[in-house]
């Protein structure tokens, strides 16, 4: 036969055992706070604890990015940062040639300039240039971005200097 204090232990275990999954679910409450809202409805815990992962390492990434950039305008504009002497991110590089109806621009670049590529088409497809290949590659830690493209036959020295201006004043 059990006696009182037995069914107190038992009372006091389901108690704690209580309060432990609602300490719990107030916890993953917060934690779906915290993530982006998204329409559609995630039931399960672990798809929830899936997406939550996902959502950090995308925010780590993010930053890292974010810090690479820092670093490198902080080299740029020639002040000093304890780390930046440490990751001495070189500034990007253009070449252009002109190769009479065709052009070749090649940019050498960190790979944490992510947005150069895209915006150095977009560029030549503003000035008119037509984009017949673009490509790039990623040695050791520079991104190598080729576009070959073919110049209108009305286009001056001028004009390819000033897009040659844009380009340099895109990736400096």
């Amino acid at each position: 036969m059990e006696g009182p204090s037995s069914s107190s232990n038992r009372r006091d275990r389901k108690t704690m055992e209580k309060n432990r999954r609602l300490q719990m679910k107030t916890l993953y409450t917060k934690l779906d706070s915290l993530l982006p809202h998204s329409k559609e409805e995630v039931p399960l815990l672990m798809d929830r604890l899936d997406k939550t992962t996902e959502y950090i390492k995308s925010l780590q990434e993010k930053l890292k990015v974010l810090k690479e950039r820092k670093e490198y305008i902080i080299y740029r504009s020639g002040g000093t940062s304890s780390s930046a002497s440490a990751t001495m991110v070189t500034p990007p590089h253009i070449e252009i040639h002109d190769l009479g109806p065709a052009m070749e621009v090649i940019v050498i670049s960190s790979p944490s300039e992510r947005f150069v590529f895209y915006d150095m088409v977009i560029v030549l497809e503003e000035e008119g240039v037509e984009v017949l290949n673009a490509s790039s590659s990623v040695l050791d830690d520079k991104v190598f971005y080729t576009v070959h493209s073919l110049v209108p036959e009305s286009r001056s020295a001028f004009e390819m200097s000033r897009i040659l201006e844009r380009l340099k004043r895109l990736i400096m």
